[in-house]
């Protein structure tokens, strides 16, 4: 008797459901729209091969490895580097094998600390059930726009459920710029006069993917939108300051809260005064990235990130993601080292002139290099690299809805975050160059093994803060705490044995941060926590060269965490 084909059950079989007739058509990018860019992108993953295989020995120090107990302990130069591993596992196997001397800091104790215990995490994961889902419509939840709180009112007449609205006009057919406009603004009336769309409908008249945009991607993302109720099974809680919290999520209920933040659903978030309820959350709706240039047209800028989210949207919609996403917001207010006293060696540093984080990062703790509002201006004209990291991983875009500004003494790690995007270029020259097949394996939870932590740097915009106070002691003693609590090993990491961590230029460029001092206030909060680096230039051999010179001058004359600490700066 022939076995019936199983069905797949429960929201997987609703998604397929809404997926049949999802055309297949690849989405192409402005450079050569009449080649799919999924063909392009598999020669050039080709032509990477060779490039791994020679970044593999330069990051394979990074990861945790077992060490054979018997085996020697090796020299400790700078120059060998790549032919050690740095055993994690253990105080005493870090201290005798690798020459590191003794780890500065106890991580079982840092992570026993009376904060850490207060640790919570709120898995959304698990399917709604009946009565389980409520508003939480208050100060310590997302304000959802399928509360029934969320009204609005025509006019001097009653008020009514936003919801009904938003369903009524994402249900009907959006054939045109204009229908999408309309749209939006049927359940914004308020910012009709407001809000700059030019930028979208220049994008969408100009874009070679503008049938398959309107024919299918902008459909299935109205119908993912308002699946959103179903999809929560809860109250979404807020990650505010001082909260050493974490939120799990599914990749399809990202996918939705995406979803609603492209039609601008998102109750109470476009008023953006510090006084405003959420005056002190990045901005989530998605009005803002439609705007356009003085003359009516989408910025070169724009342009590739809409070509990037766009893309996100229709992968998601071809394909069911099972995945799961963790943000933890890490809070410490105490417990940092004593950065005058402390007696461990110098982490071992290797340099990277070529490559980026995201693409030679694998399987390390990698470093965006983060706004005090997490995603800095992804949704505006921002495109450095925490905005290019945000929208080639949209999933992290997710955060902003949640996580208040950052505190001194806060960062946040998220995991599970997919890459959907291949891009060129940087600020102004940034370009999606096609679709990204992200190999990144799974842990038991489900996660793309992918941890990104962010740290926001002091900025130093006048000539005396770049030249006088960024060496002052107030600020290397604040950047030595932010980058600590983002390097401690999170409670929700996805690694077994705290990995090495992929960074670079942290706070340097527009923030006006000296790169060789950054470098080194890394290289000396990772050190007490017994993580080696690996450190990015971006092409920049004269930092490259500098900081081997450095490096390997403290390791040769055993310099301490301690000797080059404040005492050094402050004679400023």
């Amino acid at each position: 008797m022939e076995k019936k084909k199983k069905q797949p059950d429960g929201l997987k079989r609703r998604f397929v459901q809404t997926t049949l007739s999802f055309a297949k058509k690849p989405f192409v990018g402005p450079q050569r729209p009449s080649t799919p860019l999924l063909s392009r992108t598999i020669s050039g993953e080709a032509r990477k091969v060779e490039e791994f295989e020679t970044a593999e020995r330069h990051v394979q120090i990074f990861l945790p490895q077992r060490t054979q107990s018997d085996e020697p302990a090796s020299s400790g130069s700078d120059t060998d580097i790549e032919d050690r591993v740095v055993n994690l596992n253990s105080e005493a196997t870090s201290s005798t094998k690798t020459g590191l001397g003794p780890i500065e800091v106890d991580l079982r104790s840092l992570l026993a600390a009376s904060d850490v215990d207060q640790y919570e995490h709120v898995d959304m994961t698990q399917q709604p059930t009946g009565e389980s889902l409520h508003d939480g419509w208050d100060s310590n939840h997302v304000r959802m726009p399928f509360s029934r709180k969320n009204v609005m009112q025509d006019g001097n007449g009653p008020s009514f459920a936003k919801w009904d609205v938003i369903q009524s006009v994402l249900r009907c057919r959006l054939n045109s710029f204009q229908d999408l406009k309309e749209a939006i603004f049927a359940y914004n009336p308020t910012f009709r006069r407001k809000w700059d769309m030019a930028g979208l409908g220049d994008y969408l008249h100009e874009s070679p993917n503008r049938s398959l945009i309107f024919s299918d991607i902008l459909p299935g993302m109205a119908n993912l939108a308002l699946r959103l109720p179903a999809l929560l099974p809860g109250p979404l809680p807020l990650l505010q300051r001082g909260h050493h919290k974490a939120i799990t999520l599914t990749q399809m209920q990202s996918a939705s809260l995406l979803a609603n933040a492209f039609f601008c659903t998102f109750p109470r978030r476009n008023d953006r005064h510090r006084s405003a309820e959420y005056g002190q959350f990045p901005s989530i709706n998605f009005n803002t990235l439609f705007s356009g240039t003085k003359d009516g047209q989408c910025s070169s800028r724009k342009k590739a990130k809409l070509d990037a989210l766009f893309h996100y949207f229709y992968e998601v919609l071809l394909r069911f993601r099972d995945g799961h996403i963790t943000f933890h917001r890490q809070h410490r207010p105490g417990e940092f080292p004593n950065w005058h006293t402390s007696t461990g060696s110098l982490t071992d540093l290797s340099i990277s002139t070529d490559g980026t984080i995201e693409d030679e990062g694998g399987g390390l703790l990698q470093v965006d290099f983060a706004n005090k509002l997490i995603g800095g201006g992804v949704l505006g004209n921002g495109c450095v690299q925490e905005e290019i990291r945000f929208v080639i991983n949209p999933e992290l875009l997710v955060s902003r809805l949640f996580i208040e500004k950052l505190h001194d003494s806060e960062a946040v790690i998220i995991t599970g975050a997919e890459r959907f995007s291949n891009y060129t270029g940087y600020s102004d020259t940034f370009t999606w160059s096609g679709p990204f097949q992200d190999p990144t394996p799974r842990d038991s939870s489900n996660r793309i093994m992918t941890e990104i932590v962010a740290i926001d740097a002091l900025c130093f915009t006048t000539q005396t803060a770049r030249e006088i106070e960024q060496y002052q002691k107030r600020a290397v003693l604040r950047e030595l705490n932010k980058a600590f609590v983002g390097f401690l090993p999170s409670p929700s990491s996805p690694f077994e044995t705290p990995p090495g961590i992929a960074t670079g230029n942290w706070g340097c460029g527009a923030f006006g941060g000296d790169p060789e001092l950054k470098a080194m206030i890394q290289l000396m909060a990772a050190s007490v926590l017994s993580r080696p680096i690996l450190y990015f230039t971006f092409g920049n051999d004269v930092l490259g060269d500098a900081l081997r010179i450095i490096h390997g001058a403290l390791k040769e004359n055993n310099i301490t965490t301690g000797d080059y600490s404040i005492p050094s700066y402050s004679r400023i």
